[in-house]
Order: structure tokens, then C-alpha cells, then sequence
């Protein structure tokens, strides 16, 4: 059997707000209206624009299809934190729909249950890791670095938590040849 190795980060299962604070594409016309009329008058009113339950689950539907066209049951998948929001009924609820076997969770700042929890539904559970793939160093965090253990020598650095928004600071700083990315699915079509 081929086992492969997948990384994704920032699904936002379950959050409507992220919809609506990122623009992720899955509001319907008279939420997006809401939203455009809404951001011309300021935060609150912003934060009174509803995400109905129709958008939310396109959210998180095309979000899991997606992993599931992808990740077969007996590959190896790490998400990198802000899997959803919700108690530990809505994280089985949704870690269940995954058909991967091997799911591992590093923790991320939306992942506010404790791990005895996690580790109900989870692999395993860590705040950040360092594995190795084919020889291959990789560090993990929700949290992007600029310095990370052998990044000198090679080793890789996978992080979520920005949602695409850290690349013009990189080049800025002309920092964009790390061997670092951003493997939130803000960055990589849903």
C-alpha cells in the first residue's frame, strides 16, 4: 500500500464569521450584498451581517469533499490548526465526515478544547511537532516562524493562522525563499 503524507490548515469548520471576514466565495448574493453595504458602515455593522445556514454548509461540504478527493483512508493527514468551532460533539461531527483514518490536529488558536477531547477523535494532539517524510524534516505549527530547528539545513516549516495574508510580507522583507508555506485552504482552493 502507497501511503502518502497531506497538510491542510484553517478549515473553519462550523464558523460562519470566517465567511464573512475573509470573503471566503460561499455566501449567496443577498449575503454578499449585506456584507458590501455593511463594510461601507463600519464594524458593527459588519458584525451584524448573518451567514445563513445554506452558506455555511457549502462552506463546509466543498471543504471536506475536497479533503476526500484528495486524502485516501489510509494516508496521513495533519491539520494545522482551527479545524471548527464548537464542543467535542461538533469536532466528531465533523472529523467524522473525513474518510482518512489518520487524522493529527496541531493545535491552533480556535482549537479551544482540552486534549483528553481531542484525543477522543484525534490521532494525537500537539501544540507543534517535527516529522520526518522520506528524509525529510518538516516542522509543524498553526503558527508561521521565521527561524525553525534545521531551517538552515534544509528542513521545512508548514503553518496556517494567516489565511494567505503573510506572502507580501515576504517578499517585502525578502524573506519568500524559506522553506516555509502556508497550508491553509485559504491558500489552496478551498
Amino acid at each position: 500500500m502507497n501511503q502518502n503524507i497531506w497538510f491542510t490548515a484553517d478549515t473553519h469548520l462550523g464558523h460562519r464569521n470566517i465567511l464573512k471576514y475573509l470573503g471566503r466565495p460561499f455566501m449567496n448574493n443577498e449575503e454578499q450584498e449585506q456584507l458590501a453595504y455593511a463594510q461601507t458602515q463600519g464594524r458593527k455593522a459588519v458584525q451584524s451581517v448573518r451567514i445563513g445556514d445554506a452558506s455555511i454548509q457549502l462552506h463546509d461540504s466543498t471543504i471536506i469533499d475536497n479533503i476526500n478527493a484528495s486524502v485516501q483512508t489510509g494516508d496521513l493527514l495533519y491539520i494545522l490548526g482551527d479545524f471548527c468551532m464548537g464542543r467535542l460533539d461538533e469536532v466528531r461531527y465533523y472529523r467524522n465526515k473525513i474518510n482518512c483514518n489518520n487524522v493529527f490536529l496541531i493545535r491552533g488558536n480556535h482549537d479551544k478544547l482540552r486534549d483528553n477531547e481531542y484525543k477522543q477523535v484525534f490521532n494525537n494532539i500537539k501544540d507543534l511537532d517535527l516529522i520526518r517524510w522520506n528524509e525529510q524534516q518538516i516542522i509543524l505549527c498553526h503558527y508561521p516562524m521565521l527561524r525553525w530547528n534545521n531551517g538552515h539545513y534544509g528542513s521545512w516549516q508548514l503553518y496556517g493562522h494567516c489565511h494567505g495574508t503573510l506572502q507580501d510580507y515576504l517578499i517585502q522583507h525578502d524573506l519568500q525563499n524559506l522553506l516555509s508555506m502556508d497550508v491553509g485552504v485559504d491558500c489552496h482552493n478551498y
